[in-house]
């Protein structure tokens, strides 16, 4: 009677256990929400694979696009900071600075976008996109300044 109460319980158990999902089969699923634009069910997955494996950089990275895809910016800014400041792989590193920096651009918080940029290229010298984004930056902070330091333009009134 004991040995079938514990093979009926073994059963039930494993079984419990043969569904429990990986992070990276989260993460899979995640990405194809992602694929179909379904950011919020994405985003969800991306969370459940953090919970399983809180070290990793790949369900942050990927649930940092999908809340920028939500419309939540802040919060996407501040999971690629996190990202940036703890993950040693320069690559990754660049990537999340990088997207810090057009998350920054869009709320016209220019000088922060510039120094993620900057932290982009320390990563990634070879990013041609993170270059040409902080020539921009650099220009319209340049732009600013000259129209506070001499607010008329030729098109006021005299």
């Amino acid at each position: 009677m004991k040995a079938v109460l514990m093979i009926a319980l073994l059963l039930v158990f494993g079984d419990l256990f043969s569904q429990e999902r990986t992070a990276d089969e989260m993460i899979r699923a995640g990405n194809e929400y992602y694929k179909q634009q379904q950011f919020a069910k994405a985003s969800e997955e991306y969370t459940r694979a953090m919970a399983a494996d809180p070290a990793g950089t790949t369900p942050k990275f990927n649930q940092a696009n999908a809340l920028y895809k939500q419309d939540k910016k802040v919060e996407s800014a501040k999971l690629f900071a996190e990202i940036a400041s703890t993950i040693t792989d320069q690559g990754i590193r660049s990537k999340a600075f990088y997207n810090k920096g057009v998350i920054l651009s869009e709320q016209k918080n220019l000088e922060e976008s510039i120094e993620a940029y900057k932290n982009a290229l320390r990563n990634d010298p070879t990013d041609k996109e993170a270059r040409e984004n902080l020539q921009k930056r650099k220009k319209k902070m340049i732009s600013k300044r000259k129209k506070r330091k001499n607010p008329r333009s030729s098109n006021s009134p005299k």
